[in-house]
């Protein structure tokens, strides 16, 4: 989700701290603060910020806290072999410490353009989930949905 759409879904009164994780800025404010001044104003590294891809979210004491990457660090290309160690990873530590889903262990898949993550469980059951164009969290959010 991109930071101008999460904004303009929230009162104007809302509070957030927003760290930019790329220049490692942070901001505390409201969102008529967000759009009304620090937007129109800006000239330094945030000027791509309302396009930036939300990382995290959490809410503390009615703030919220954001978490956005704004640099072209973001766009930059995972490679394959890191995507399926990342996968094949995960695998193991859902195996070791998540034992309630069973899970033995996951494989990366590319089929062409399109690529999956292979779930397999301690009774051999087996799930396939695409995860084209996913980030690493992304990935991890996708596992998280289908093991629920």
């Amino acid at each position: 989700m991109k930071l101008k759409d999460l904004m303009q879904a929230m009162p104007t009164t809302q509070r957030f701290i927003l760290l930019d994780v790329t220049t490692k800025k942070t901001m505390e404010c409201n969102v008529w603060q967000y759009f009304e001044r620090i937007l129109p104003t800006s000239n330094d590294e945030r000027t791509n910020l309302d396009e930036a891809e939300i990382l995290s979210i959490a809410a503390e004491n009615n703030i919220i806290n954001l978490a956005v990457r704004t640099g072209e660090e973001f766009f930059k290309e995972e490679r394959a072999e890191d995507r399926a160690d990342f996968v094949q990873e995960l695998g193991n530590l859902m195996n070791l410490y998540a034992g309630r889903t069973n899970v033995k262990s996951m494989e990366y898949i590319q089929d062409g353009y399109d690529e999956f993550v292979l779930i397999t469980f301690e009774n051999g059951e087996q799930k396939k989930k695409c995860i084209t164009g996913d980030s690493s969290l992304a990935i991890m959010n996708d596992i998280y949905k289908t093991l629920r």
